[in-house]
């Protein structure tokens, strides 16, 4: 028997090229070589609250909203709180407030009055990107090299764990490089869009409550602990081998959609040359939740957190406040945060550089400590080549087609965008 579409890959893109297909009346299979459903997707709960131990919250977008309402949680929702709208910067030693808006701008107290003046004269900039431009050149050029290095590079470093000066602008960011084209500058741009509402979501129980309501609504089309082997194109499809909880088995499908990582696409056998694109590295991580105490003496302001830029060189990325953001799923005896770093750091080292940086030395406890071996793509030429060598197979071969946050974004809301 032949299936109408099989989807490879359990994670946020699976499970949203699921929805979108079942929205579209269309029957699936989805494989999934680990025991549950969400890839990064990890949710632990604690006496304290749940923490993510993967992506912490998520954009609201339309396609989103959807999966919401399609899998019947829009009373499972909770919104980020007004006081995570304060973002700060760790520069010269402080946790310092990250104002952009024109009207706080100006008190801005991480650049310099030259710089600020500096990023002002964007509008005037008359010079365009060139190919291959890296996110960092293209700040330091329209916004000068002072926002570039204390404004953009930790707030990068926070998104993709990434060097702003390895990241290319065209594959990271391409609305940048249209708002250029279109109005000439980023701030002409901006002043042009209607006014947004950025709204930021979780769940009552945590993110991994919309995996398990995934689960649950679509339990008979999901195979849990399946390991792909092979994908054969045919005259008449695809015909995909696995190893189901040790079994050897295979499918027969008219259309497929890997939505694996590019490190597992390179591990499956093909007829039409899957297993020869090019390495893409990811970024290896850590994440440490810590229970920090509520002191006058604490140096960690009310807010969403605070991030860290190469020139503040601390031994972690930056530090989420979990009981600020959303309060209603946190005891509130104290402030309980998640702490970002490379994996290869010493773990002790970056509670103690935290402690030291906030005035709370040995007054932090770690409650869970976790190890992300691959994190996140990286956004460089490698990531070109690699989304060029799947462009090209999609574009050869009829009905395949590749999701994933390493094709056109890491955010949820591209990645739900790009399968719908």
């Amino acid at each position: 028997m032949k299936i109408e579409h099989i989807i490879l890959g359990g994670g946020i893109a699976g499970m949203g090229k699921a929805v979108s297909l079942s929205l579209a009346g269309k029957s699936f299979v989805l494989l999934e070589k680990e025991e549950r459903l969400g890839g990064l997707i990890q949710t632990l709960p604690t006496q304290s609250g749940n923490f993510e131990l993967g992506p912490n919250s998520v954009f609201k977008s339309p396609e989103l909203s959807q999966i919401i309402a399609h899998l019947g949680l829009e009373e499972e929702t909770i919104t980020s709180s007004p006081a995570s709208k304060s973002r700060f910067i760790f520069h010269r030693g402080k946790v310092r407030p990250l104002k952009i808006s024109p009207t706080g701008f100006m008190g801005n107290k991480i650049l310099s009055p030259a710089e600020k003046w500096r990023a002002f004269r964007e509008i005037s900039v008359k010079t365009k990107s060139t190919e291959n431009e890296t996110l960092h050149q293209f700040f330091t050029r329209r916004f000068g090299q002072g926002f570039a290095d204390k404004i953009l590079d930790p707030g990068i470093r926070g998104i993709y764990a990434q060097d702003p000066e390895h990241i290319l602008t065209q594959l990271a960011f391409p609305e940048l490089l249209e708002m250029e084209s279109k109005y000439g500058s980023i701030i002409k741009a901006l002043k042009k869009q209607p006014p947004q509402k950025r709204e930021i979501l979780n769940f009552k129980g945590g993110m991994v409550q919309m995996t398990k309501a995934f689960q649950k609504k679509h339990e008979g089309s999901i195979r849990l602990e399946t390991k792909v082997l092979s994908i054969l194109s045919t005259e008449s499809g695809f015909k995909i081998e696995f190893l189901e909880k040790g079994k050897r088995t295979e499918i027969l499908a008219e259309n497929v959609s890997v939505c694996l990582s590019a490190t597992a696409l390179k591990e499956i056998q093909t007829n039409f040359g899957l297993e020869n694109i090019p390495r893409l590295p990811y970024t290896a991580m850590q994440v440490l939740i810590l229970k920090i105490p509520k002191t006058k003496s604490s140096k960690l302001p009310m807010g969403f957190g605070f991030l860290c830029g190469k020139m503040a060189n601390r031994p972690y990325l930056g530090l989420l406040q979990n009981s600020v953001i959303f309060p209603e799923n946190f005891n509130q005896d104290s402030t309980l945060a998640t702490v970002y770093g490379f994996l290869g750091k010493d773990r002790e080292n970056i509670k103690l550089a935290l402690e030291e940086d906030l005035n709370l030395r040995g007054m932090t406890e770690m409650i869970h400590h976790h190890e992300i071996p691959q994190a996140l793509p990286s956004y460089n030429h490698s990531n070109q080549e690699v989304n060029a060598a799947l462009d090209a197979l999609e574009h050869k071969i009829s009905g395949i087609k590749f999701y994933g946050n390493y094709r056109k974004g890491i955010s949820v809301p591209k990645i739900l965008k790009s399968v719908f």
